[in-house]
């Protein structure tokens, strides 16, 4: 048994493989986090004003800064003691290094100062309290700190991170300001699962002199009452398992309300509910609702049903998530509620029927049965809630868990008012990847519409900008940073994260105000320790449209092209002059042409009609945030800006210096100069040539393999001085037209001329009286083309032969050359060293002689010889192996 010395109250270690969850964010980093003044709504200035408003505060906000003054940030709770480890965070959101002095009390309220630290600019910085207490004097195994910084509100951030890695045993302490609170009134709603579940929380005087604290009960738990004194900076563990009535194996929960005696802000807090046999933890938040601004609450990624299995838990894991609304005011309310959930990226959304509470009266939903019934099941990409309810803006309370069916994997779900809390326009969170660990930042679309965030993702040494994140109405999205980082794709700024981070902050920023509520969850099932951090950024508004450009500036397209080759860009910057972006507005643009007569638009799609020049516009609308910090109100100002990128069109041409070529080996010119002449001429343009196959040219039909179309000296470069740009085309050794392409400027046009690749002067053998044309197959289906004097000298060949022997059969001509010459390879496989090697030109013909065959006999072998010599083809060759023929060579 792990005991929180010296306080009188005990927490039981977790046994097993358990994921604990970490008690999520009560103050800081929860929805009482907020200006002071009364319930107001963020509003829009509108009307007339508008368009002054805006220059004015152009010049005199332009980045709404908030004023540097001096910040204590308060924890209440941190424990040493035995197995248990505490390590404070701080998030310096601040874009330079900042100095913190921290002091830390025990227990009994004794303090012990440590020298300045500085904390680097916009990172996450971890802190043993083992290291920092250990050359305190005194027992300073618990009590709380303070962290004190000046510059602006949200400079620094952070939360201790309570755990026994040995117990698998995990919660937080969040910290507070003075500012966060407006009464002397703390609610929380107690929740256990089962009747061995003990739930406490740390009571912690901010104050320099003592204060009364009471707690007590709604009637759910018959109106119990407890009182204590603290005294200057003392810390006390009360036990809140008096103030629920459980019943065996069934969970309870209670309204508790705590009062003390001090001012505004003197008592702080940190619940926390276990249960060592099941693996269960869960935070007990404590909210001023006075604080609250609308009538609205929501929580961002909840769990039910089957586990994903990429989450990596055990095979089976299925969870319920127990929601519990409290009515802490005094009239009846109705509540209504919504399970908004994504399946392979499209949105759904639950409605739940609506239910009443009397006052200061509980209820438990469990979220998972409710969708189960309306037919939600098997795995979902993520799941949020939405709660409505009617009267008093706070009135209404919400806690949410996560809790799978064993108990021991459980998650807290942050329900929190989406209007309320300082700098509530965003969040920045620490992430870290490092020994097991994972983290996924979860963002909340709350309201009815689609919206956008900004995401940035830091780490030392550097930004990763993910493109805008769109969410539907009510959507709930994620975005893992593990992934992120393995899948390494370029961002929006064309890098990628480097493999070896493992630490920096996340940092978001919603594009329409009021909309978003955002969480980072940080976990590691392999050793059961879960944490969520939903802390706010360092300004109170989002980042501001800085600049405009587009992107490229400008192009050179040619007549004919039609695309999209321009995006709008938008940069932004927030208060503390970071800039995020380039962001693509081509979605949101209204586009036009300065010159129609040289290119028109139709959206974002640019058509090229002319030669010369126009200007490509992109005009769209941005909102500019202004925060009023004497209204507290973060302003939304409506203004547009206009991209514009030159395109100039030229228009080329492709030409050959001859048209007609030799197939290479055949004797003549195999070679020809490819020009493309850009109009008007324009040096420096990239230039693309590609070569593909007339199908079927040369009289090759059915091959198998790919054919040679020839070569180009060069397929790319640029155009030169004159605005010309030369290959040299080589044929290859077949026969048969090619195409030639040419594209210029990276460009969709291609322009192309046909090369014909031939022996020129080819005609067809026909048919004859004596002889018998042979050997046309599916590859070669013409097979007799010849040169002129191969076509006459053929039939006299035949026709002496049958006047020496009238009663012989036709001679058989077998192969001569195809329609084009070339290469007449006997395979149909483009081999360039298959037989009928001089079947080139024209000049050859086979033909079969021997046993059954026109010409058989000895004598009739030196008749038809005697022949050929006469008919110009003296170098004739007598093949003596089979297959047995003579392969006729004419002289020309």
């Amino acid at each position: 048994m792990t005991k929180l010395r010296p306080l009188s109250v005990s927490i039981k270690s977790i046994k097993g493989a358990r994921l604990l969850a970490v008690l999520i964010v009560p103050f800081l980093f929860s929805q009482i986090f907020q200006p002071a003044g009364e319930g107001r709504n963020l509003k829009r200035i509108s009307g007339a004003n508008t368009s002054a408003f805006a220059r004015q505060q152009s010049t005199n906000c332009p980045t709404c800064k908030p004023p540097s003054t001096d910040h204590y940030l308060n924890f209440a709770y941190f424990t040493e003691a035995e197995d248990m480890t505490s390590m404070l965070t701080l998030n310096n959101n601040k874009n330079e290094a900042t100095d913190v002095k921290i002091t830390i009390f025990n227990s009994k309220g004794e303090p012990f100062r440590l020298a300045p630290i500085s904390l680097a600019s916009q990172q996450v910085s971890r802190f043993s309290m083992r290291e920092l207490t250990k050359d305190a004097r005194g027992d300073f195994k618990s009590g709380n700190i303070q962290v004190f910084y000046h510059g602006p509100a949200m400079g620094v951030t952070g939360q201790v991170s309570i755990t026994s890695i040995k117990d698998r045993l995990s919660f937080e302490s969040s910290p507070t300001e003075a500012m966060m609170f407006a009464s002397t009134t703390l609610d929380g709603i107690v929740w256990v699962p089962d009747e061995k579940t003990k739930a406490s929380v740390a009571l912690t005087n901010t104050a320099s002199s003592p204060i009364t604290v009471t707690a007590s009960s709604g009637r759910s738990s018959q109106g119990r009452q407890k009182a204590l004194t603290l005294g200057p900076r003392e810390t006390q563990v009360l036990e809140l398992r008096e103030f629920v009535e459980v019943r065996k194996d069934e969970g309870a929960a209670a309204l508790v309300i705590l009062t003390h005696s001090g001012a505004a802000g003197d008592l702080i807090t940190t619940g926390f509910a276990l249960n060592d046999k099941t693996g269960f933890a869960c935070s007990v938040n404590f909210v001023d609702r006075s604080r609250t601004k609308s009538n609205r609450l929501a929580g961002a990624h909840l769990r039910f049903g089957p586990a994903h299995p990429e989450e990596g838990f055990p095979s089976g894991t299925t969870f319920q998530s127990t929601l519990v609304i409290a009515n802490a005011g005094s009239l009846p309310t109705e509540v209504k509620i919504a399970v908004d959930y994504t399946v392979n990226t499209v949105a759904r959304r639950v409605e739940l029927t609506p239910i009443t509470l009397a006052a200061q009266e509980i209820k438990q939903i469990d979220l998972a049965q409710e969708v189960l019934r309306r037919g939600v099941v098997g795995f979902v990409d993520n799941a949020g809630v939405d709660i409505y309810y009617t009267g008093a803006a706070g009135s209404v309370l919400g806690r949410l868990t996560s809790i799978d069916t064993t108990g021991d994997f459980s998650f807290e779900v942050p329900i929190k008012d989406p209007l309320a809390g300082m700098n509530r326009v965003g969040g920045s969170y620490p992430w870290r990847l490092d020994q097991g660990y994972n983290t996924v930042l979860h963002l909340k679309n709350t309201i009815d519409k689609e919206v956008s965030a900004i995401v940035q993702v830091r780490y030392k040494g550097g930004t990763y900008n993910p493109k805008l994140i769109k969410l539907a109405p009510y959507q709930t999205v994620a975005l893992d940073i593990r992934r992120m980082k393995d899948e390494q794709q370029k961002d929006i700024r064309g890098g990628v994260m480097p493999k070896d981070a493992t630490s920096g902050q996340v940092v978001w920023y919603e594009q329409t105000v009021g909309s978003l509520i955002g969480r980072a969850e940080v976990i590691n099932v392999g050793i059961g320790v879960a944490g969520s951090f939903s802390c706010p950024t360092g300004c109170p508004c989002p980042p501001n449209h800085s600049s405009t450009y587009m992107s490229p500036s400008s192009l050179t397209s040619v007549v004919n092209d039609v695309g999209s080759p321009f995006l709008p860009m938008e940069m932004r910057q927030s208060c503390d002059g970071v800039p995020f972006g380039p962001y693509d507005m081509s979605f949101q643009s209204t586009w036009s042409s300065t010159n129609t007569n040289v290119a028109t638009t139709q959206g974002a799609v640019v058509t090229c009609v002319g030669i010369g020049s126009a200007g490509i516009q992109a005009n769209y609308p941005y909102t500019y945030f202004y925060y009023d910090f004497s209204l507290e109100y973060c302003f939304e100002l409506s203004n547009s800006d206009t991209a514009q990128g030159t395109l100039q069109v030229v228009d080329f041409t492709l030409t050959f210096s001859q048209n007609d070529i030799y197939p290479t080996g055949t004797g003549g010119s195999s070679t020809s100069t490819v020009t493309v002449q850009t109009n008007p001429a324009t040096q420096g343009l990239s230039v693309n040539l590609s070569l593909n196959e007339i199908i079927g040219s040369g009289g090759h039909v059915n091959h198998s393999g790919t054919r040679p179309v020839g070569t180009l000296s060069a397929t790319q470069g640029t155009t030169g001085s004159g605005g010309a740009f030369q290959a040299t085309y080589t044929s290859s050794i077949f026969g048969g037209a090619v195409t030639i392409f040419a594209s210029v400027a990276t460009t969709n046009v291609n322009k192309s001329e046909i090369m014909r690749v031939g022996v020129p002067s080819l005609s067809s053998l026909g048919a004859g009286n004596y002889y018998t044309l042979t050997g046309a197959l599916p590859q070669h289906p013409v097979n007799h083309y010849g040169t002129n004097m191969a076509i006459t000298n053929l039939p006299l060949i035949a026709s002496d032969y049958r006047a020496a022997y009238p009663t012989a059969a036709n001679l058989p001509y077998n192969d001569i050359s195809l329609i084009n010459g070339g290469k007449f390879e006997i395979p149909g496989n483009w081999s360039a060293t298959a037989d009928h090697q001089e079947h080139r030109m024209g000049r050859n013909c086979d033909i079969n002689y021997g046993s059954g065959q026109a010409i058989a006999t000895v004598e009739q072998q030196a008749t038809f010889e005697s022949i050929l010599v006469f008919r110009n083809s003296s170098n004739y060759l007598k093949h003596v192996t089979a297959p047995l023929h003579y392969h006729t060579r004419f002289d020309q």
